[in-house]
């Protein structure tokens, strides 16, 4: 007998957060111009864990999510102003690269 995925035992509401956490996280890496590998370096975690995150799977551990949260100054259940929430959205959305052509380092002041 097969049992149902995690993710489709989630409640819908829940499923959506995932998602808008993943848009969230991507937004902020994009603004910082930082690539998905980058991200994965400095979180200690693999670049098909970065992009599972940020399409919102929820079968990504609460540890790694919780450090790239930290990495990208989000919190794990944002209370970022919805201003902020839009722009980081629209970010995300605009399929922008990580970084400018002539950039080769990326930026670790924050």
């Amino acid at each position: 007998m097969k049992t149902k995925t995690p993710q489709r035992r989630l409640p819908t509401r829940v499923k959506a957060h995932f998602k808008e956490l993943g848009l969230l996280i991507r937004g902020a890496r994009l603004n910082r111009r930082w690539t998905q590998k980058d991200l994965a370096e400095r979180a200690g975690t693999s670049v098909p864990t970065i992009q599972r995150l940020e399409q919102g799977s929820p079968a990504i551990s609460l540890a790694t999510a919780s450090m790239v949260c930290w990495l990208l100054d989000l919190g794990l259940f944002p209370t970022i102003p919805p201003g902020q929430i839009e722009y980081l959205k629209a970010i995300a959305n605009s399929r922008q690269r990580a970084r400018l052509p002539n950039r080769d380092k990326p930026d670790d002041e924050f």
